[in-house]
C-alpha cells in the first residue's frame, strides 16, 4: 500500500458555520480507522452533537 501525505486542510462547519482545520494527524488517524470522509462539523459541534 503506497502511503498517502496528508495536509492540513480548512473546512466549514455545517452546524455552526464556523472554518476548523482538520489536520494532516486527524486525517491519517481517520485513514487508519478505514473513515475516508472529512468531518461536517468542528469539533465543538461534534462534541455537543455526540459524534466526538
Amino acid at each position: 500500500m503506497p502511503a498517502t501525505r496528508h495536509f492540513d486542510v480548512e473546512l466549514n462547519c455545517n452546524h455552526c458555520g464556523e472554518h476548523f482545520v482538520y489536520s494532516a494527524g486527524e486525517q491519517e488517524l481517520q485513514t487508519i480507522r478505514g473513515v475516508a470522509a472529512e468531518p461536517r462539523e468542528c469539533p465543538p459541534c461534534r462534541r455537543l452533537l455526540g459524534r466526538a
